[in-house]
């Protein structure tokens, strides 16, 4: 059996620090999904 982390591309999204921190400034700033789901990602 294959590890899924040992294939091309495992699913990677984040490849750097920096990479991680544009993502997240990116999704709290509204610019990956909306208020209102942000909202219900951290109550549901």
């Amino acid at each position: 059996m294959t590890s899924s982390t040992s294939t091309w591309a495992s699913g990677d999204l984040i490849s750097s620090t920096a990479d991680l921190e544009t993502f997240i400034k990116a999704l709290f700033g509204g610019k990956v999904v909306s208020a209102a789901e942000l909202t219900h990602m951290f109550t549901e």
